[in-house]
């Protein structure tokens, strides 16, 4: 008869849990923006028969845009973890002397992780070490976020497709496209400005303010890409100012 000692090591062998895939955080979101941009410009090909550059530049903005917006909806559900996850990334930025949004970036998650609130939370918390407010639910830069989290993603959607199919006026579409564009590029230009009057620049050096402008002025570029894209389309009154 076998003992239970000796059956033991075979019962933990069975029972053994499966290795957690995990994947970078930047590959994660390099392949998340990357799946939806070809979504977008498959459906113009196959529509138009052509690729148009301003709308694939455009569709590179709105598929980043409604990544972002996932992980601000995961801010308004976790605003208490930022503070917490911050001391984590600054002495994770301590020990290896990177920036914590590289740090960040360079994160591995569990796929079976990627949509929970925690997992997209660590995004603010590295970017609030170089602006604290997002620590701080009364801060604009916090609320302007949620807002955008909110606000923005069907509408955008709406936009992307409605650029491609012409199921609407044109005139339509630019009036949607120009609300969308200005609230993009005033939002973000007030949060620079909220920026710099709150005082966090002064807690930089020169290579962390490039970072912060880079980041932030991908919002403004995209706003003022929808703008011209939607005037142009207002001023043709067709498609073809920008698939023509």
């Amino acid at each position: 008869m076998t003992s239970g000692s000796e059956t033991a090591p075979h019962c933990r062998e069975h029972t053994r849990a499966p290795p957690v895939v995990t994947v970078p955080v930047a590959a994660l979101a390099t392949a998340l923006v990357v799946a939806m941009v070809a979504a977008w410009n498959a459906l113009g090909y196959a529509v138009h028969g052509r690729f148009s550059v301003a709308y694939g530049l455009l569709s590179l903005f709105l598929s980043i845009n409604l990544l972002v917006c996932y992980s601000e909806v995961c801010l308004l559900l976790r605003p208490d973890r930022v503070a917490e996850r911050m001391r984590h990334w600054r002495e994770r930025s301590a020990a290896t002397g990177r920036w914590p949004a590289t740090e960040f970036l360079a994160s591995r998650v569990p796929l079976r992780s990627v949509w929970k609130a925690d997992t997209w939370i660590d995004m603010w918390a590295a970017y609030a070490l170089y602006d604290g407010s997002y620590a701080d639910r009364r801060s604009y830069g916090f609320n302007a976020e949620v807002a955008n989290g909110f606000a923005s993603p069907i509408p955008a959607t709406l936009l992307g497709l409605a650029l491609v199919l012409d199921l609407v006026p044109a005139l339509v579409v630019a009036i949607l496209g120009v609300a969308l564009g200005w609230q993009w590029t005033y939002t973000t230009c007030v949060y620079m400005g909220s920026f710099y009057t709150g005082g966090w620049h002064r807690r930089l050096g020169r290579p962390e303010l490039v970072l912060v402008w880079a980041v932030n002025s991908l919002w403004i570029a995209g706003g003022l890409l929808c703008l011209w894209i939607s005037i142009r389309l207002a001023l043709a009154d067709g498609h073809g100012a920008l698939w023509g």
